[in-house]
Parts: C-alpha cells; sequence; structure tokens
C-alpha cells in the first residue's frame, strides 16, 4: 500500500482566489478562448510573480486583467471537434 502525503506548507490559491480564478476564465470567454481553471490561475500566479507578489488582485477593468497576461501565453489552431 503506497503512502499519502499532505504538504505543510502548500497554498491553496483555488480556495483562497477562486472567485478571480472563475473571473479570469469568464475574461478569456468572452473574447472567444477556451481556457481552464487551472490555465487562468496559471496564467495569474505567472502576471503576480513577475509583479513579486504571491497572487495580485486582478484590477476592476477586464480588459487590463486580459491584456496583462497576454505575453503568457500563444494561441493553438483548433482542433477537428473543436470551435
Amino acid at each position: 500500500m503506497q503512502k499519502r502525503i499532505k504538504l505543510l506548507n502548500s497554498s491553496d490559491r483555488d480556495f483562497h482566489y477562486g472567485a478571480d480564478r472563475d473571473r479570469i476564465v469568464r475574461i478569456f470567454q468572452e473574447r472567444g478562448y477556451s481556457i481552464s481553471a487551472y490555465e487562468a490561475r496559471s496564467l495569474w500566479e505567472q502576471f503576480s510573480e513577475m509583479m513579486a507578489a504571491g497572487w495580485m488582485s486582478p484590477p476592476e477593468d477586464d480588459e487590463e486583467v486580459f491584456n496583462s497576461v497576454k505575453t503568457f501565453f500563444e494561441v493553438e489552431e483548433a482542433t477537428d471537434g473543436e470551435s
């Protein structure tokens, strides 16, 4: 039987910042992008780390949020079955 571990110093950003993450997903969807909750969290974490912060509170303006993370992703062509 394998043993399970629990990290002592982990940060559950999905729990604490779930509303921010969900908002980022919505912002991308409104602009025609398909993005997962994990990808949204990862993008904002990268931006926050670039600003020397653990997690930056996203600005109120949705366009500013989107523009803040534009350098952290590239657009992939949709494959068959995807729109």
